[in-house]
């Protein structure tokens, strides 16, 4: 069997994890990450970039290669760019088949299928994750392949708006919504046997830790930052007057 590029020394491995790290923070994440939190979520980047290298042989140049899965050639995280395939690989992709038994939130699926693999199976049984794999695998590839991509973007705005107008009006969960609330914290609480009060259970009281060092100096320069406490606090720019609010759930004794 041939030798994949994934096996060979020329694979990129410390350009994807930088590309894999800088897609974890901040801007870098994609928007429908930020609906629910799942903590093996993959990056894009890395799940592109072993699917590539699985597929393509260790003949393709490490520059052919990094262009190819956008980790050069473009400005920002790579998963904001389709990758693209060299015309005489083409049919590398389209005869493959891709199975992911366990496949959460979907980064390797989404990202085979942006390749254009020819069969790709996604197989999850949380509910939660089964649904978003329905949501960001299925529908917007059945509504592209038929000319209504822009017709679900408006229909996901509009029956989003729709969601949230009946959340604000249920009388047990509408001051979530309420328009001064900036952050949520959630977090299991206990009761104390000495007072009977209950408090909450948490590490830290930190809504975010920013060094202040700025991002073009070293690492070592920003984690002696962080060692000395440099720290600032996050802050939503349209309005420093944004309340945090608490999601406690008592912990059963």
């Amino acid at each position: 069997m041939d030798r994949r590029f994934i096996e060979s020394h020329q694979f990129p491995a410390d350009r994807v994890s930088e590309a894999s790290s800088k897609e974890k923070q901040g801007s870098g994440r994609p928007p429908y990450w930020e609906m629910v939190f799942w903590w093996t979520r993959k990056p894009l980047a890395s799940a592109r970039a072993v699917i590539a290298g699985a597929l393509l042989p260790d003949s393709i140049s490490r520059e052919e290669f990094m262009y190819a899965t956008r980790l050069s050639g473009v400005e920002g995280v790579p998963h904001r760019n389709n990758p693209f395939i060299p015309a005489r690989y083409s049919d590398i992709f389209r005869q493959a088949r891709l199975l992911d038994p366990f496949s959460g939130f979907g980064s390797i699926p989404l990202e085979a299928i942006r390749f254009g693999v020819g069969e790709v199976v996604a197989v999850e049984l949380l509910p939660v994750a089964y649904v978003f794999l329905k949501a960001v695998l299925e529908i917007p590839k059945w509504t592209s392949d038929r000319g209504l991509g822009e017709k679900l973007v408006e229909d996901v705005g509009e029956w989003g708006k729709w969601v949230l107008g009946q959340l604000r009006m249920d009388g047990d969960i509408q001051e979530l919504y309420d328009g001064d609330t900036a952050v949520y914290i959630g977090g299991w609480e206990i009761k104390c046997p000495h007072c009977g009060r209950y408090t909450p259970l948490i590490g830290n009281w930190w809504l975010a830790r920013t060094s202040r060092v700025s991002s073009e100096e070293s690492e070592s320069e920003e984690e002696e930052g962080m060692r000395k406490g440099l720290f600032q606090s996050e802050k939503d720019p349209s309005s420093s007057m944004k309340k945090t609010r608490w999601l406690l759930t008592r912990r059963p004794s």
